[in-house]
């Protein structure tokens, strides 16, 4: 079993929202896969290319947070709400 090291437990959400990023005129498609307070794991296309701080927003669950990424692969992001 992995031993979990969140600071806050995620729950699973699987919603579609949209990556903005800093001058960005155009959003990047991604699913929420899961969230808590204070961070989320959000899947994209591909993450080449994308900045390290962004803007997310799902409109269905009313969020619009200000994201750091604190962990990255190929299509998963793992970030941090800023405050």
């Amino acid at each position: 079993m992995v031993e979990e090291r969140r600071g806050r437990p995620r729950r699973d959400v699987f919603r579609l929202g949209e990556l903005l990023p800093d001058g960005a005129l155009t959003p990047i498609d991604c699913l929420v896969r899961n969230a808590s307070e204070i961070g989320a794991l959000i899947e994209v296309k591909d993450t080449a290319g994308l900045p390290q701080t962004f803007w997310l927003n799902v409109e269905c669950l009313r969020m619009n947070k200000r994201c750091v990424v604190v962990r990255q692969t190929k299509h998963l992001f793992g970030v941090t709400f800023v405050i």
